[in-house]
């Protein structure tokens, strides 16, 4: 199961996304996400903020990803000052979802 993800978060990220074969993906260039397989299960990464995602599957990785990036945007949108790169990555998380 999804490590850290909540019902919310999975629910907006699932209303936004789009379906393909490994069950979710985001409007985002193959470059910024990177997916690694471990003994343990895959890793869902995005290159822009850092940010991962955990599961047992590439579904719940890439799910997982996807709720820490909304959870990181609401996180970020709730601050009353950013840095510039924090304001950056608002903005990127706001583009894509």
């Amino acid at each position: 199961m999804a490590r850290h993800s909540h019902r919310a978060a999975t629910e907006t990220v699932a209303e936004r996304g789009a379906v393909n074969e490994f069950g979710y993906t985001a409007d985002v260039s193959a470059d910024r996400w990177s997916v690694q397989r471990l003994d343990s299960g895959f890793v869902a990464v995005d290159e822009v903020t850092g940010i991962f995602g955990f599961g047992d599957d590439l579904n719940e990785a890439l799910m997982d990803l996807a709720a820490a990036l909304v959870e990181h945007r609401e996180v970020l949108e709730g601050q009353g000052a950013l840095s510039p790169d924090l304001q950056d990555q608002l903005r990127y998380l706001q583009d894509l979802f």
